[in-house]
């Protein structure tokens, strides 16, 4: 499933970032979202890995008592959803907290 092409985002590398990014985008269709919506629901199916941009957006988790723990908040230059690889469904929300431009790959091309 993994080849070299992509071997960085499922390495977790910092080196050859720039040749992974050229890969990614060569691939990807831009997206732009505006702020406060989700690109990823908790629970939902997830078939898109995204390359942030521009903007913000934070994972969270909705909690059964119904709390809300945020996880990580992402930046310029962040690969997310990564976890579509290896799950169907989503088990965190992804939700921008500004406008988002970013790359999107279907997991089918990784």
């Amino acid at each position: 499933m993994y080849n070299n092409q992509w071997s960085y985002i499922c390495g977790y590398l910092t080196e050859g970032q720039d040749r992974f990014v050229e890969n990614f985008l060569r691939e990807a269709v831009i997206k732009e979202f505006p702020g406060k919506v989700h690109m990823i629901r908790q629970g939902e199916e997830s078939s898109y890995l995204y390359l942030i941009l521009n903007g913000y957006l934070e994972t969270y988790l909705l909690m059964e008592d119904g709390r809300k723990k945020t996880n990580m908040i992402f930046t310029s230059m962040s690969v997310v959803g990564v976890s579509c690889l290896d799950e169907p469904v989503s088990r965190v929300n992804l939700r921008c907290l500004s406008r988002v431009k970013a790359a999107a790959v279907h997991k089918s091309t990784v």
